[in-house]
């Protein structure tokens, strides 16, 4: 694991390689040199069987162009060598009864960096809410966190816990934002992370929203911490290069007040760490 002073390494960002992705790769990278970046690790969604919402029919979650997103990024690789690093990494959708097949998806392509994502509850977006209604904010969570310790221990080759708070983004209201509610849930997760080397992301995209979830965070955190967790990851989630990076210094301040002395990105699928 090596180590790097002064940099700043974006773990989780995509481009219109990505169905929902705004800003060409390049748009991307020129917005990185412009905001102080040294490493932006890309991850395009790949969500098998994600499905097709009513009135969302454009957006197809499960289709990368592999070959195209490779292409492209070895291009802006060469032509940007010397000012900035530049990783092509997946957000790769975990869902249970597909976990082979997502499997052996990430291990074929040759991904610097692999992010593990639980977005889904009940075979749906936790973005629709609708779905899982019968359910109370507090259940749902909790069954929520369930599946991801599942589809986790069903998926060893991945790097990154991504949005530990993905489905409290859209469910309930703040107090059912406060991670009290959920630490004995989440300990299995975090101790698997721990004991197994895999980091735990920051997602500047909940961060930006402000409220219970910059409280939730914080104690994710030190609870990890606590159990022996030392990898971290920060991730924009960025799907534009408007506004790119904002909110950046907030997760490494954040990371130092829990404790945190460096934070890492991944490399050829090697963590390397940049120092708080």
């Amino acid at each position: 694991m090596r180590g790097n002073d002064h940099m700043r390494a974006d773990s989780h960002l995509h481009s219109a390689f990505s169905t929902d992705g705004v800003s060409e790769m390049e748009e991307l990278v020129r917005a990185g040199i412009a905001q102080g970046f040294s490493c932006m690790i890309f991850t395009e969604h790949k969500d098998i069987g994600m499905p097709k919402e009513e009135g969302e029919e454009d957006y197809d979650f499960s289709a990368l162009d592999t070959d195209a997103y490779f292409r492209r990024g070895r291009e802006l690789r060469e032509k940007y060598a010397g000012q900035i690093k530049i990783g092509l990494g997946v957000e790769a959708g975990m869902l249970a009864e597909r976990m082979p097949e997502i499997d052996a998806f990430v291990r074929s392509a040759g991904f610097d960096e692999i992010i593990a994502s639980q977005h889904l509850i009940l075979g749906h977006d936790c973005y629709w809410t609708k779905y899982y209604a019968h359910l109370s904010p507090q259940e749902a969570a909790h069954r929520w966190i369930g599946d991801i310790y599942r589809n986790l221990s069903a998926m060893p080759e991945y790097d990154i816990l991504a949005h530990p708070d993905y489905l409290l983004r859209y469910a309930g209201q703040e107090e059912d934002r406060r991670y009290a509610l959920y630490s004995d849930s989440y300990a299995p997760v975090l101790r698997m992370l721990a004991e197994n080397g895999k980091a735990l992301e920051v997602n500047i995209g909940s961060l930006r929203r402000g409220g219970n979830i910059t409280v939730f965070y914080q104690d994710i955190l030190r609870h990890y911490r606590d159990l022996g967790g030392e990898l971290v990851s920060i991730g924009t989630d960025a799907h534009s290069a408007e506004g790119y990076g904002t909110g950046f210094e907030m997760a490494e301040e954040m990371l130092r007040i829990c404790g945190f002395r460096f934070y890492a990105y991944f490399v050829n699928r090697a963590p390397e760490t940049v120092k708080l």
